[in-house]
């Protein structure tokens, strides 16, 4: 495993070619270990706390273009999800789950997204026909004919097929809907409460095999939730707040941040990409972002996770994010209310980062479509 040092500060974006290293930085000057003390005749002298470097292991590679990384959580072992339809122990590279002969991979298309509840797994792909399918599997010592498929939804176009699938807070299963591809919301869905398609969807799986719609739009489907997103790659929970990365078109990459008990939301998209104006300047109703930044920075938004491990205590609180153009990995600290403050620039020339996740003890773990997976770490001065 190589071990890969990088550093706290501000950088300039910069894109590496997949397969290669990480750059190495200069060490942090922020990030610390809690100090150590010394006993004299004078009594107890705290001594200047021991530096501690943030740095990225690998911990695996020569995985096919993985998209997802997580601890299943029956039993804490780390999951690799590859977007041709693989799913493999991080450890061992052995295979969990094969769903190469019904998934369609290939540019946006393909195993997107896992999710775990108790010892059930649930996955989000494309199916042949180019179809987003969710389904239900035992969480190990599956097969492909164990199958069951909760949700079926029609896809126009090849692209913004969404991925995202989570499990939150109200036990509900969350699935993010990009607007159903192609360019400038083609296909009128980013805004229509009767499409499935440019939403974020919820379902009670509570019965094993069964979806039901749990969303509740006012005057929409009952399995949509929000409304006026583009392609929610990834998005995340934490502490109530759910967090969405969608991906932009041309200009504005974005995060938005609400309370999860939130109903009736609208993201915005395609009146709005990011907070400007698209096909409309009015933003009365519309969920405005927390963060976001141009494409002189990058071109497509990897949402990430809140950091809540031990390992780098400065880093708590943060949530951490990639563009998979760009390569870097930024940290920006959630506040309780939901803004984003003190974004900065963690690592450089990653690759082409597809997800974040985390191990049984919380730290996280990052993947990188050129085969890597990573995990976030630190290392002492002293």
């Amino acid at each position: 495993m190589a071990l890969i040092v990088v550093a706290l500060g501000v950088t300039s974006c910069s894109r590496q070619a997949a397969g290669e290293n990480p750059i190495t930085l200069p060490a942090p000057s922020s990030t610390s270990q809690a100090p150590s003390t010394t006993t004299t005749s004078e009594g107890t002298v705290p001594q200047a706390a021991s530096p501690v470097e943030p740095v990225l292991e690998v911990v695996g590679d020569n995985f096919q273009q993985p998209i997802w990384v997580g601890a299943r959580p029956s039993d804490g072992v780390v999951l690799v999800g590859e977007q041709t339809g693989l799913i493999r122990e991080l450890e061992t590279a052995s295979v969990v789950l094969d769903l190469s002969g019904k998934v369609l991979p290939g540019s946006e298309r393909g195993l997107l997204g896992i999710a775990f509840l108790e010892t059930r797994m649930f996955v989000n792909y494309t199916d042949e026909n180019g179809d987003t399918v969710i389904a239900e599997y035992p969480d190990r010592d599956a097969s492909a004919d164990q199958e069951r498929i909760l949700v079926r939804i029609d896809q126009p176009a090849s692209n913004h097929n969404g991925g995202g699938i989570e499990i939150g807070p109200d036990g509900l299963l969350w699935v993010g809907m990009g607007d159903g591809g192609r360019s400038d919301d083609v296909f009128r869905n980013g805004q229509d409460p009767t499409s499935v398609l440019g939403a974020m969807l919820r379902f009670d799986v509570s019965t094993p095999g069964l979806a039901v719609a749990a969303g509740g739009y006012s005057g929409g489907l009952q399995e949509i939730w929000a409304i006026g997103l583009r392609n929610p790659w990834r998005f995340t929970f934490d502490d109530g707040l759910l967090i969405v990365a969608d991906v932009g078109q041309n200009r504005i990459e974005e995060v938005s941040i609400v309370a999860s008990t939130e109903t009736d939301l609208n993201f915005g998209w395609p009146l709005l990409e990011g907070s400007d104006c698209f096909d409309s300047c009015e933003t009365d109703g519309l969920v405005l972002p927390a963060l976001e930044y141009d494409h002189g920075e990058g071109c497509s938004i990897t949402g990430g996770v809140v950091y809540r491990g031990s390992a780098i205590p400065d880093l708590v609180g943060s949530y951490l994010y990639s563009d998979y153009c760009a390569g870097w990995i930024r940290a920006a600290q959630l506040g309780p209310d939901g803004t984003l403050t003190d974004d900065r620039e963690l690592f450089a020339g990653v690759g082409r980062v597809t997800s974040f996740g985390r191990d049984a003890m919380g730290e996280v773990l990052i993947t990188d479509h050129g085969g890597s997976v990573f995990r976030l770490g630190a290392r002492s001065n002293s």
